[in-house]
């Protein structure tokens, strides 16, 4: 979740890449790539309809209003994890700062 400085909270989304393979072939979507099969009108749907019932828990300010997916996976080896398996807020937010600044920029009218 990213939130500090900022308008309103937003997330970065790291699937599951079995489990999103399994929607894929349930779909019977396997010839899309994996960023095209996640902008598709069915992820879009079950990932809003995720965020807007953990919104219904959370005040006003806490609620995410924009997230984006993130296909790499996070590794030790890349920083963005500890080697007990934490995550490295700085890190990611480091290595993905052009991709959260964008769900911050004015949409173009």
């Amino acid at each position: 979740v990213v939130a500090d400085e900022r308008k309103f909270a937003s997330c970065l989304l790291f699937p599951n890449m079995e489990v999103l393979a399994r929607l894929k072939a349930q779909k019977k979507a396997n010839d899309l790539s994996d960023d095209i099969f996640l902008q598709s009108p069915f992820i879009q749907e079950e990932i809003g309809k995720l965020i807007e019932e953990t919104n219904q828990h959370l005040n006003h300010w806490e609620q995410l209003h924009a997230y984006r997916f993130i296909t790499d996976p996070l590794t030790i080896q890349g920083g963005e994890l500890t080697p007990s398996m934490k995550m490295r807020r700085e890190m990611i937010a480091n290595k993905y700062h052009q991709l959260i600044n964008a769900m911050y920029d004015p949409q173009p009218s």
